[in-house]
């Protein structure tokens, strides 16, 4: 019969042994986080198709970062000084895309807004048309009724693009002048308008900004 010194010892061991299997069935190897497609990313709107394509055969990170380095060397048109010009100056887009377009927890160059800031630049001028109300309130019945869609927070952002300030832009794309616009749900979404027209236009503008190969 155990005792003394000896009992405490196996009750000391018996207490023991169920927190150490539960620190055994609850340890769980850390995961690390998903990594984020860079080709998703506003460094990367100004990819070609051919581009996209090549990016979407990368199996290993070192080619990925390669690929990285030979986009924004594609795109310098001083090799011959330390910085690339055309990379500071996307990334001062995204900084402002950011810091004017953030949309709740969603950074601003990743709205549509901020992605067509950053690839076409700052537009002439705009004008916003905002709701809600498109007609007066009216009384009915001794009650004031509000006009259906009253409470809505949509807004229509109209971007110009004019040959006076984007000159080069509209040589670019072919076209004399360029009107976009966005429906903002302020603090939801953006949206931009005839996406297909602009998709062309982002193509054109992709293949512009290569000039080295």
């Amino acid at each position: 019969m155990l005792a003394g010194p000896e009992l405490d010892a196996v009750f000391s061991d018996f207490m023991f042994l169920p927190f150490a299997v539960i620190g055994v069935l609850c340890w769980v190897p850390a995961q690390s986080p998903k990594q984020v497609d860079w080709s998703a990313s506003a460094e990367a709107v100004f990819m070609t198709s051919d581009e996209t394509r090549t990016w979407k055969m990368l199996r290993s990170d070192d080619e990925r970062e390669q690929f990285k380095t030979d986009y924004w060397r594609r795109r310098d048109a001083s090799p011959q000084t330390e910085a690339n010009e055309f990379r500071t100056l996307i990334q001062s887009r995204i900084e402002v895309a950011d810091r004017e377009f953030a949309i709740g927890d969603r950074r601003g160059s990743s709205t549509q807004r901020g992605r067509v800031f950053v690839l076409l630049g700052p537009s002439a001028g705009g004008r916003i048309i905002a709701g809600p109300l498109n007609s007066s309130p009216k009384m009915e019945m001794g009650r004031l009724v509000l006009p259906r869609g009253a409470l809505d927070t949509r807004e229509w952002h109209v971007w110009v693009y004019n040959r006076e300030t984007n000159r080069v832009l509209l040589e670019t794309i072919g076209r004399r002048d360029l009107e976009l616009t966005f429906i903002v749900d302020r603090g939801n979404r953006d949206e931009l308008e005839s996406s297909l027209v602009f998709s062309r236009i982002r193509e054109k503008v992709a293949a512009a900004s290569v000039v080295r190969r």
